[in-house]
């Protein structure tokens, strides 16, 4: 199972992700369509927000099956872009969560 904790600001926008396991299917164990979506919505999102000027960002994914971002510094300007590119996130995490509930657990904070 992979357990996602977000953490977001009262104006929608993302504070903190810490996502730590794995999603594994019984019958095929070498592959989770759900943890490949959540690995990639994590790492892109990441990604997105380091190349973006006015945001800063730290993060680490020292081992598969952990990943943590937070952000550092969002200026003024970029403030509604950060709350689109978290509310996209949000919704990505929480409709894997809903179609995979064995597989993907989300809580927001």
């Amino acid at each position: 199972m992979i357990q996602i904790e977000l953490h977001v600001r009262p104006d929608g926008t993302l504070q903190y992700l810490n996502a730590v396991g794995h999603a594994v299917r019984s019958h095929d164990e070498a592959f989770s369509p759900a943890c490949a979506a959540v690995s990639s919505a994590l790492r892109s999102t990441a990604r997105l927000l380091a190349a973006t000027q006015g945001i800063t960002i730290s993060g680490e994914a020292p081992e598969e099956g952990i990943f943590r971002l937070e952000l550092q510094r969002c200026s003024f300007t970029r403030r509604r872009y950060l709350r689109g590119v978290s509310a996209a996130l949000l919704q990505i995490l929480n409709d894997l969560a809903v179609e995979n509930p064995t597989e993907v657990q989300l809580v927001i904070r």
